[in-house]
């Protein structure tokens, strides 16, 4: 099976993935991308609400 590294950009710096996931098809590693960046975005969310609680 093909190989997909998932680097992600964040703040002009770049995290690489060394380890890289395996799927099947190039549709399957385009799931999990967007599955990722969902995660990757709640996870600001959380932090950026989480932040305007504490100042307030």
């Amino acid at each position: 099976m093909p190989k997909y590294y998932f680097h992600v950009r964040k703040d002009g710096f770049v995290e690489q993935d060394p380890e890289g996931a395996e799927f099947a098809t190039i549709d399957q590693a385009q799931a999990e991308a967007v599955r990722a960046a969902r995660e990757i975005v709640a996870e600001m969310i959380v932090d950026i609400v989480g932040n305007r609680i504490r100042r307030r």
